[in-house]
């Protein structure tokens, strides 16, 4: 017994083991909360839920630790294997990835414990974090020796960190409500223009010598000219197998993305579990040769298509070098990754439209949830507007007529 309560240990057997659980009830014997002590041993469990059993009495109640500070709140949080939000987010299929955690890890370490870890957890107000954001320095130190504003987005992804804390706070009864805090800028979807006929033929000339002339090295050519012509994503081409291209289909298998923390999960951002996000993409004749020609005599096994030092290639040097090649192209505008994908789905779907091809089948091919996240990588241009509305133009040319008969109306 603890002051106005009761605990309990108890164990349960997960995946085999016995792991040992904390339950507080009130001294009438109402169950007030349970919660893993995510000890494998009696004693162990029993000095854990002596040390921590008040951290868990829900705010309001007598006994309870109703205003800790931020960092006894969250000092596990983002911790791999210690943090039941992590836990939970993902159980409920919100993924949260190694690499995300550690980023988030990283804002509480860096910037959020130093300076407001002290500070009780139900002190901060919105327009006090806001302020605090808004000097905050970067922790890398430049060639002067001076210490740089943080970017917008890097103060908003600090601002998504303590969105987390705050609203787990609420839900866990801590705080009556999370501050309501504003990102830094205008908060927009980051719009690619597609490359034009011209851009891509000098980007990937057909003549051998001009294409090495702006890619360097074949490899890395065959790379980009494998995006833009499939749309694949960064991730995904960095992930893709020797085995995934079926030749005689002329196909590749996008099955899998490889994270930025060398973890691989399957394609895209697809958040039902009802919907199966892996898709193929159908290769154009000189696509499927180049990579052909590259591969030389390798096996079909499960190798990566694309390596650097004998490992995947890194995400950032693919951006590196596709913003060197559009500088040695003479393109005079800045294109990254996305860019090609971009230019992938306007470019298909300007073609299927000629061709009466179903919008339906472009949204599988790049693997998209909804149509809506289609039509926000195509720009709207006018030619193709045009070919749209051209079934229409018998109802528009018969606009002025007016001697033409209408159905009778009803009862008349």
């Amino acid at each position: 017994m603890a002051g106005s309560y009761f605990y309990t240990v108890f164990k349960r057997k997960l995946k085999g083991k016995n792991v040992y659980y904390l339950r507080i009830l009130s001294e009438d014997g109402k169950r007030i909360k349970t919660v893993s002590t995510k000890q494998t041993a009696k004693g162990a469990a029993y000095r854990w839920a002596e040390a921590h059993y008040m951290e868990h009495i829900p705010a309001g109640l007598p006994g309870a630790l109703n205003n800790p500070t931020l960092y006894e709140y969250a000092k596990d949080f983002f911790l791999w294997g210690k943090c039941d939000y992590i836990a939970r987010q993902n159980a409920k299929d919100r993924s949260i990835t190694p690499g995300t955690a550690a980023g988030r890890r990283g804002h509480l370490e860096n910037y959020i414990f130093p300076q407001c870890g002290v500070r009780r957890l139900a002190d901060p107000t919105a327009p006090e974090i806001e302020r605090w954001l808004l000097h905050l320095k970067s922790i890398v130190k430049h060639k002067d020796g001076k210490k740089r504003d943080l970017a917008n987005n890097s103060k908003n992804q600090i601002i998504y960190t303590l969105n987390a804390i705050f609203g787990e706070a609420e839900r866990d009864g801590y705080i009556t409500r999370a501050p309501n805090l504003e990102p830094f800028g205008k908060k927009r979807r980051k719009h690619r223009q597609p490359l034009t006929d011209g851009e891509i033929e000098t980007m990937f000339p057909t003549d051998r010598r001009d294409f090495l002339e702006v890619w360097d090295e074949f490899y890395m050519g065959v790379l980009a000219e494998t995006m833009l012509s499939t749309g694949m994503r960064s991730g995904e081409v960095r992930a893709l197998w020797v085995s995934d291209i079926l030749e005689e289909a002329k196909a590749l298998r996008i099955f899998r993305q490889l994270h930025r923390d060398g973890t691989y999960g399957l394609p895209g951002r697809q958040r039902n579990p009802d919907k199966d996000p892996r898709r193929i993409a159908l290769l154009p004749d000189r696509t499927l040769a180049d990579l052909l020609e590259y591969l030389g005599d390798r096996p079909r096994d499960d190798s990566l298509v694309f390596t650097m030092n004998d490992s995947a290639i890194d995400q950032g040097y693919i951006l590196k070098r596709i913003k060197r090649a559009a500088e040695k192209a003479g393109l005079g505008r800045d294109i990254d990754a996305h860019s090609l994908r971009y230019t992938y789905t306007s470019r298909m779907r300007e073609l299927m439209i000629t061709a009466d091809v179903p919008d339906t089948v472009l949204q599988k091919l790049l693997g998209h949830s909804t149509p809506s996240t289609t039509d926000i990588y195509d720009p709207f241009l006018l030619d193709r507007a045009v070919k749209t509305a051209l079934p229409s133009r018998p109802a528009i040319d018969s606009f002025w007529e007016t001697d033409r008969e209408l159905p009778a109306l009803v009862g008349e």
